[in-house]
């Protein structure tokens, strides 16, 4: 449009038979350092010479010597981008070498030393973990169906009966208690961490706040993580030194679904980082929960295996020590209508389980007994021992309440005479000399 109204005013619009834009472009060849990030070609080399401006009468003189600027102004404009097309273009390329700082490669934990040695002192076979206890409401519940109060003093009187054992050390690693217990005294003034420490068990504490609804499937997810922080330090300062963080995992021909498996695996991981990073060995518990149905072993083998592979997915993310954590599971089993399995059936898919999914760092592996009862559970136990002899962590099992039920009852019909024969403390020590005999009974 431009050189049209030049031409009606008379003025050339052509100089030579170029035009004024041809004119202006130069005529050098192109080098690799073409700007493809807009429409002008520029080159290195300067442009044709042109006829003096003042050659050219009135607009096409202005516009012949703004158009010959146009390159050098494309230098300026567009030098960065020029640059990166020629660096992608192998003109002037450098080679950029990544250093991998401190922090990227293991993150430094002034706790780490103590929580592997903690972790390491529960993998014993012989020993077990005793969890004499669970949530305040639930330990009340169990108390009045013995027949004893579910008051606080009662509880006081559980705890102070199971951790006050002579020789505890010898049958248990660790013992898991609640809050309640570390602001509890014995009745000859000492705390309840005091009396397991002297006995040489550690101190194991629940650090999660109880379970909450995930989705309208009736899966639940576990609380806790936005205060975690400030209890993990406190539980370190009072004597803990394992924090224990619960997660329940629905079991059916439908359930779970995946986004209750990420989300618990997630907050497993998350939780798991927290109790590192505040001086606790993370000990996860994952309990299978098995909807009513007749979902064979196989069923629930899969889903345990599926979960705890994205478990241990997750905590690699979050940087968390495997050699600092424990994992302690249910033995897989079939649903409560389906056929009961043998102890070596229960053995190979719960080995089978655990060594696909579980790395060789892998701290220690504790088997949970689930609604079985005693002597099934010590039974299935031993079979998972022996078939996980080869595996690199050590399998231990777990003394919970369904296993000290008849020591609940002998205790709350005898509190009187604690210590004579036939008495609960009685009781509790065979039934605890009787679980270690059997984890290292000979094979044959």
């Amino acid at each position: 449009m431009l050189l049209a109204a030049n031409e009606a005013r008379g003025a050339p619009a052509r100089i030579s038979g170029v035009t004024a834009f041809e004119a202006a472009a130069p005529r050098s060849r192109v080098l690799p350092g073409r700007c493809w990030h807009c429409c002008l070609r520029f080159s290195s080399r300067p442009p044709r010479p042109l006829p003096p401006p003042s050659s050219l009468s009135g607009f096409s003189g202005e516009l012949l010597d703004f158009s010959a600027r146009i390159p050098q102004l494309a230098f300026l404009v567009c030098g960065a981008t020029a640059a990166r097309c020629r660096a992608r273009r192998g003109w002037r390329q450098t080679t950029r070498r990544r250093v991998l700082q401190p922090y990227a490669i293991e993150p430094i934990n002034p706790f780490m030393a103590e929580m592997k040695e903690s972790v390491k002192s529960m993998a014993v076979r012989g020993l077990g973990l005793l969890d004499a206890e669970c949530e305040d409401s639930r330990l009340s519940a169990s108390l009045q169906r013995a027949g004893a109060q579910g008051d606080e003093d009662s509880r006081q009187a559980w705890r102070e009966f199971c951790y006050g054992l002579e020789g505890l050390g010898k049958y248990c690693a660790a013992a898991v208690v609640e809050e309640e217990a570390l602001r509890q005294e014995t009745l000859e003034g000492r705390s309840i961490v005091d009396l397991l420490r002297s006995s040489g068990v550690l101190v194991a504490a629940r650090v999660d706040q109880g379970f909450s609804p995930l989705n309208s499937f009736g899966e639940q997810g576990t609380s806790g993580l936005v205060l975690l922080p400030e209890r993990c330090e406190d539980f370190y300062k009072s004597g803990v030194r394992i924090g224990k963080w619960r997660t329940q995992l629905e079991c059916s021909l439908e359930m779970p679904t995946d986004v209750a498996v990420w989300e618990n695996a997630d907050m497993v991981a998350k939780a798991a980082q927290i109790c590192q990073a505040n001086g606790l060995a993370a000990l996860v518990e994952i309990e299978t929960s098995h909807a009513p149905g007749s979902h064979s072993i196989e069923r629930t083998a899969y889903v345990c295996e599926k979960f705890l592979s994205h478990t241990v997915r997750m905590m690699n993310e979050y940087d968390v020590n495997l050699e600092a954590v424990a994992f302690c599971v249910d033995m897989c089993t079939g649903g409560p209508e389906a056929i009961v399995p043998m102890s070596d059936q229960v053995a190979i898919y719960t080995t089978r389980m655990l060594s696909r999914t579980l790395p060789p760092a892998t701290g220690c592996v504790f088997l949970l007994g689930g609604k079985l009862s005693p002597q099934e559970a010590v039974r299935n136990a031993r079979a998972v021992q022996d078939a996980a002899a080869a595996a690199p962590w050590q399998v231990v099992p777990v003394y919970g309440p369904s296993l000290l039920a008849p020591v609940m009852a002998a205790w709350a019909k005898g509190r009187q005479d604690q210590d004579g024969p036939g008495r609960p403390r009685e009781v509790l020590s065979r039934l605890l000399e009787v679980c270690r005999s059997v984890q290292l009974a000979d094979a044959s």
